[in-house]
């Protein structure tokens, strides 16, 4: 018989072995493969017998088998997910899975993937004279479902030049020594950052010609050019007794009427609340 050709390449002796059977399977046959099987393993082996929708419930020991032999040639089944968990728990370390399915089901690459998602290694496809069966062996990793171990990780201080550890060391006598070189934040600024800004270039031409009349410049943005064109007066302006107000607050004075309002374009019209109008302090 086929099947038992198959058996007898890795079941030795003394193993411990389970078949488990999915279809129904006739007696004969399967009194037949018990048979060879318990031929292979000898008076100290075992040979079990399970149905697949019982092995889970079966209660059966972490690692107790050697060799686990699923469906035959003649009558092969699917294997669930959780059939094969099972079966990878029950195997001990290195042990042999042998599997038989119809191809009907799923192909052979697809059972070659479920059986790696499953945890086994070395899955190897056997040739079949059926056209109908796809027969499968595969291995246990050589260890144990669920163990652990410590990682050799060692925390130990590790002995270091002191002249490289002293490179990264700042005490606070460091800070007093005269050997310590502080770089002098004057010693950033030159010149130029020392200098006034230059207003003259910010001056407008807006207001009183040399004849008296009043008279908007080119691009007027303060007002002017709409109170003489409707007649209506526009607001009063404020106006800078430093020449510094539309640079912002780092150049206006402690009354300035423009604290705390952004920098605006020279000529530019601004409008004040009645708070702004009114210095804080009085001088």
């Amino acid at each position: 018989m086929q099947q038992s050709a198959m058996i007898e390449s890795y079941v030795q002796e003394n193993n411990m072995v389970v078949f488990v059977w999915g279809t129904p399977t006739p007696p004969s046959d399967m009194a037949e493969i018990v048979e060879s099987i318990k031929k292979l393993v000898g008076s100290n082996g075992q040979v079990k017998v399970e149905n697949a929708t019982m092995l889970v419930k079966s209660g059966h020991g972490n690692s107790s088998f050697d060799v686990v032999i699923s469906g035959t040639d003649q009558s092969p089944f699917t294997h669930t997910n959780d059939l094969l968990a099972e079966m990878l728990r029950i195997l001990k370390p290195t042990g042999q899975l042998a599997i038989n399915e119809s191809k009907g089901e799923r192909s052979a690459d697809k059972l070659k993937s479920v059986l790696t998602l499953a945890g086994f290694t070395k899955i190897m496809q056997v040739e079949n004279k059926s056209d109908n069966v796809i027969e499968m062996t595969c291995q246990k990793p050589n260890f144990e479902v669920g163990k652990s171990s410590k990682l050799p990780l060692s925390f130990s201080k590790k002995s270091t030049n002191p002249d490289v550890a002293k490179v990264w060391t700042l005490s606070l006598d460091d800070m007093n020594d005269d050997d310590v070189d502080l770089i002098d934040s004057d010693a950033l600024l030159d010149a130029n950052d020392l200098k006034r800004p230059d207003l003259t270039g910010i001056k407008t031409d807006c207001g009183t010609s040399k004849g008296g009349k009043r008279k908007a410049c080119k691009g007027c943005t303060c007002g002017l050019k709409e109170e003489l064109e409707t007649g209506v007066q526009a607001p009063v302006q404020q106006k800078s007794a430093c020449g510094s107000c539309n640079l912002g607050d780092a150049f206006r004075c402690a009354s300035c009427p423009y604290l705390g309002m952004p920098p605006f374009k020279p000529g530019e019209q601004v409008t004040l609340s009645s708070r702004q109008l009114n210095p804080d302090i009085q001088t």
